[in-house]
């Protein structure tokens, strides 16, 4: 670029930072007028971009109004949990009573005839709880006296585990002892009283009931037997036949004896869950001999279900007022909705509005009308809780299956657990061609052994979980009993109680010994992995070997396989899809059917979902609106460029004009100059 043109250029951009200063005009203003009127495709992109986003914000605000809309659909279609059972004593001082919703609403009459009690013992007095007692063992066992032909037995109980505690030198006090056993959570509570003329151990079993009785037996260091009170015989209680006792009772184990319906019952504990179907009784007080029974009652608390089914008519109303108004137009201010006739809004009432006039063809309630919920002639719902509490009374199940998804078996082997998102509504016949079956280990023949400490010890796997070792306490026992200190053992064990492994044992008449874990399915198997040298050959038992494994569930449901884990059977194809069901059967066989049927509010949730979805009309106008803002942006920078160019090309004209009017200016004030000073010039000549 020449000097020249830098110059010129430089003179240019100076005119144009000062428009009008060499012609006097106002260029500046001009130029902004001639702009003004170039504005309007900018204007009208803006304009277009407004409506945009305030079509977003009322699609924010119905998608907001679904979501709360769904929330409350969900509420009703766990109806479950909102239908529950209520019960109430008569005399409240007698018993306290709760009830789940398997318990059926009715009136039972309750008479309390004896309290169940556990049982306490206490040895004889020690001068001082510092005083040294004895060192060694002591065994506590749990089980029932049972005295016949003159003669008393001990049958220990299977479900409660005997506990060897330690006593060393540092424990030997009977404050030592007391703390030992406290510490040793062996199912009893230990504490010392003082009665006067000296201190007494006081042992208490946890559990009441004469099956929790205990017997008490004491060793010293070697593991020898201790039959005399010296020691820690000080604390042997047994009061089997044959058995020495050096501890006294001074409570008896007792069970609660009770009759419902004037059936007498007979328990261990005063806490009484299967008496009455779903019904759990806290029995507190004892009631006097020729007293009146007193009566449960037992109801049906629909408010829940009621409380559900308002707020989904009045989220419902709070959704469609929502709708209306963005929908609306007002003919006296010709003023229209932000969202009239938007599609997205009309995909959703119709949708929404489908379902809701929809019929279940195989529910004893087969629209919403029969369950209180109508439409107004204003497009609102209403409730009549009345209806909707006599549906309730007449048949809850069918109320329950009416709003949510749920499946009702025809065969008591065979109950709906859970349904999947692709389970389909119909009938499926249930054909079982294998029950699930437990695993079982079943020992040689043998006859039953003493337990000495040469067989009296070992370890065990169920279902794949290894126990710690486990000790039998040694004696001499009946092959029922055996079988019951086995099953206790290892069920006490705390690895296998805290995986859910557990065992029964029995000893059958050919004199074998019978492992079955508790849980059904091919993960059920029975192991015992170590032991003292004798106990496999006592016990008729191969170490390291593995009985009879489980067995899976295996069958159909509506014709196709289905897939068995367990007890648990659950459709893989077709309708049935992930339908699972629970098949406690114990043979092949045709079970009958189960119906499945989708609910309104079940089917609200789904339809809700989707439309609330990525794929749902909100989301696709959404993005279809975010696409044309994003198109509008590149409008208006197209726009802006070419607006800018333009005020440019403007200023450089304009700054041109100015120079050239500049220009004329200076020349006239000097031809005006040069006129002025003529006639002057002319005078002088002559």
């Amino acid at each position: 670029m020449s000097t020249s043109s830098v110059s010129s250029s430089n003179s240019s951009a100076g005119l144009v930072s000062s428009l009008g200063i060499g012609s006097g005009l106002d260029l500046n203003g001009l130029i902004t007028s001639l702009m003004a009127s170039e504005q309007q495709p900018l204007i009208n992109i803006n304009t277009k971009e407004a409506s945009f986003q305030a079509q977003l914000t009322a699609l924010g605000t119905v998608k907001g109004a679904l979501s709360s809309f769904q929330t409350s659909v969900q509420g009703l279609e766990n109806v479950a949990s909102f239908s529950t059972i209520g019960a109430s004593v008569g005399d409240s001082s007698v018993a306290s009573v709760t009830a789940n919703n398997s318990a059926s609403p009715g009136s039972y009459s309750l008479q309390v005839n004896s309290l169940a009690q556990n049982q306490i013992i206490a040895t004889q007095d020690v001068a001082s709880t510092t005083s040294a007692v004895g060192t060694g063992s002591i065994t506590i066992q749990f089980g029932s006296y049972v005295t016949s032909g003159g003669t008393t037995t001990f049958n220990p109980n299977a479900s409660s585990a005997a506990k060897t505690i330690q006593i060393p030198t540092s424990s030997n006090t009977l404050a030592g002892i007391r703390d030992a056993i406290n510490a040793a959570n062996a199912g009893v509570s230990a504490t010392i009283i003082n009665d006067g003329t000296g201190n007494r151990l006081s042992i208490s079993s946890s559990q009441s009931g004469t099956a929790n009785a205990l017997r008490i037996t004491a060793a010293d260091g070697t593991g020898t037997a201790i039959t005399n009170g010296t020691g820690l015989g000080l604390l042997a209680y047994d009061a089997s036949t044959g058995g020495s006792s050096y501890a006294s009772q001074t409570q008896a184990a007792q069970d609660a004896n009770l009759v419902v319906n004037g059936v007498a019952i007979t328990k261990s504990s005063n806490t009484i869950s299967d008496a009455i179907s779903g019904v759990t009784l806290n029995l507190l007080k004892q009631q006097a001999t020729g007293t009146a029974p007193t009566t449960i009652s037992v109801s049906r608390d629909s408010s829940g279900i009621i409380k559900a089914a308002q707020s989904m008519v009045s989220s419902y109303n709070d959704l469609a007022k929502q709708l209306n108004t963005l929908t609306a137009y007002d003919s006296s201010t010709n003023t229209a909705g932000t969202l009239l006739g938007d599609t997205a809004v009309q995909s959703i009432q119709q949708q929404i509005r489908s379902v809701m006039n929809g019929v279940l063809s195989s529910n004893t309630y087969s629209n919403l009308s029969q369950l209180g919920i109508t439409f107004q002639k204003d497009g609102t719902l209403a409730l009549d809780t009345g209806v909707l509490q006599s549906a309730v009374n007449t048949n809850v199940g069918a109320v329950m299956a009416a709003f949510g998804s749920y499946g009702v078996s025809t065969n008591t082997s065979v109950q709906f657990v859970t349904s999947g998102t692709s389970t389909q509504p119909g009938k499926y016949a249930v054909n079982i061609t294998q029950p699930a079956t437990q695993g079982v280990l079943t020992g040689s023949t043998v006859t039953v052994p003493a337990v000495t400490s040469s067989n009296n010890t070992f370890s065990v796997s169920v279902d794949g979980v290894s126990s710690a070792q486990l000790t039998i306490p040694t004696g001499t026992y009946t092959g029922t009993q055996l079988a019951a200190l086995l099953q206790s053992q290892i069920n006490g064990d705390t690895s296998l109680k805290n995986a859910g492994s557990q065992v029964s044992v029995a000893y059958n008449a050919s004199g074998q010994f019978v492992v079955t874990s508790n849980r059904y399915g091919s993960a059920s198997n029975v192991q015992f992995t170590s032991g003292a040298a004798g106990f496999f050959t006592s016990f008729g038992i191969q170490q390291g070997v593995s009985g009879v494994a489980g067995l899976d569930v295996a069958g159909t449901i509506g014709g196709l396989p289905a897939t068995g884990s367990g007890q648990n059977l659950t459709g893989s194809s077709s309708g049935a899809s992930g339908m699972k069901l629970l098949v406690t059967a114990s043979a092949a066989g045709t079970y009958g059917e189960v119906d499945f049927s989708t609910g309104f509010a079940s089917q609200l949730d789904t339809a809700l979902t989707n439309l609330l979805g990525t794929t749902g009309p909100i989301a696709a106008e959404t993005n279809g609106i975010n696409a044309s803002i994003t198109d509008l942006e590149s409008q208006r920078t197209s726009v802006q460029q070419y607006l800018d160019n333009m005020k440019q090309n403007y200023q450089t004209q304009f700054a041109a004009l100015d120079t050239q009017i500049a220009q004329l200016k200076s020349t006239q004030s000097y031809l005006t100059q040069q006129l002025a000073s003529l006639p002057s010039a002319s005078s002088s000549s002559g």
